[in-house]
């Protein structure tokens, strides 16, 4: 077992203090004066196995051999349409534009399914 960073997930926007894997049951999401709509589970693919540092791919192929054990997508369907590849975060759009601008440490609002 080896550490992994956010970062190998190459996060676009990254919730510090909501418990793991809590993006699952986000609906909207308000950050700043912006609101966003959670469409899709994030798939994961190999670039998840690259070390952003580095350039090197983990032999193992992890995490994705670990999320493929326990973050697969719940409908059988869907996870079917999705090859079986694991999921980990959430793709949002822009619902309603404030000022159009996200900043570290805006305050985040969720509304949850």
């Amino acid at each position: 077992d080896k550490p992994v960073s956010h970062i190998n997930f190459r996060p676009n926007i990254l919730v510090k203090g909501s418990p793991a894997f809590s993006e699952d049951g986000w609906d909207w999401i308000k950050i700043g004066d912006n609101i966003f709509r959670g469409f899709k589970y994030c798939t994961r693919c190999v670039v998840t196995t690259i070390n952003p540092d580095t350039a090197e791919k983990d032999p193992k192929f992890e995490p994705l051999m670990t999320l493929r054990k326990y973050r697969q997508i719940k409908d059988e369907d869907l996870r079917k349409f999705e090859n079986n590849t694991p999921m980990m975060g959430l793709y949002a759009g822009l619902h309603q534009i404030g000022n159009g601008v996200v900043r570290i440490g805006d305050p985040i609002y969720i509304n949850a399914d």
